[in-house]
C-alpha cells in the first residue's frame, strides 16, 4: 500500500521543477563555495593597512560619479550581500527539490529580485561608463575612442545577457505559480 502511494506522488511531481531544482543547487552550491573563498580573501586583504588606503582613496577618481564612490567605500555590503543571497538560493533549491511550500514562495521571491537586480544593474552599469573618465589626452585619442567602443558594447552585451536572464526567470517563476506546479507542493 506504501508503495503505491510512493509512486502515486512520484509520478506527480513535475520535470520540471526537479530539473530547476538540481540546476539552482549546483549554482547555489559552486556560488556559495566560491563566495565563501572570496569572502575570506577579502577579509584577509582588507586587514592590510596599505589596502585599505588605496579603498579610500580609489573612490576620489576624477570625473566619475559620486555613486560609484559607495561601491568602492562599502564593498562589505555587496560580498556579505551575494554571499547570503547564494545561500539562501542554495537552501531554497533543496526546499524546492523536496516540494516543500516555502521553498517554492522564496524561490519566487529570488528569482524576481534576481530579475530587478539583472535589469538595474545594466542600468547603474550604463550610468557608470558613461561618467566613467577616458584618457581624453591629445596624445592617445585612437585610444580614448577605442575606450568608448568598448564600453558601447559592453553595456550592450550585458543589456542583451540580462534581458535573457529576466525572461529566463520570468518563464521559470510563470511556472512555478501555475495551478499544476502549485498542486505538486500542496500535496506533500
Amino acid at each position: 500500500m506504501a508503495n503505491v502511494e510512493t509512486q502515486q506522488t512520484n509520478a506527480a511531481r513535475s520535470l520540471f521543477v526537479t530539473v530547476v531544482a538540481w540546476i539552482f543547487i549546483v549554482i547555489g552550491g559552486f556560488a556559495t563555495l566560491l563566495l565563501t573563498m572570496q569572502f575570506a580573501a577579502f577579509y584577509f586583504l582588507t586587514g592590510n593597512p596599505l589596502m585599505q588606503e588605496a579603498m579610500h582613496k580609489s573612490h576620489d577618481m576624477n570625473g566619475a560619479p559620486q555613486w560609484a564612490g559607495f561601491f568602492l567605500e562599502h564593498p562589505w555590503i555587496f560580498v556579505v550581500g551575494f554571499w547570503l543571497i547564494a545561500i539562501l538560493t542554495l537552501i531554497a533549491a533543496i526546499g524546492l527539490l523536496r516540494r516543500a511550500y516555502w521553498a517554492r514562495i522564496v524561490f519566487i521571491v529570488i528569482l524576481g529580485i534576481g530579475i530587478v537586480w539583472n535589469i538595474g544593474g545594466t542600468i547603474v552599469q550604463g550610468f557608470f561608463l558613461s561618467g566613467f573618465p577616458g584618457v581624453s589626452s591629445q596624445a592617445f585619442p585612437a585610444f580614448d575612442a577605442e575606450m568608448k567602443t568598448m564600453a558601447i558594447m559592453t553595456v550592450v552585451v550585458s543589456t542583451i545577457f540580462a534581458i535573457v536572464i529576466s525572461v529566463l526567470f520570468g518563464w521559470i517563476i510563470k511556472r512555478l505559480i501555475s495551478p499544476r506546479i502549485r498542486a505538486e507542493f500542496r500535496a506533500t
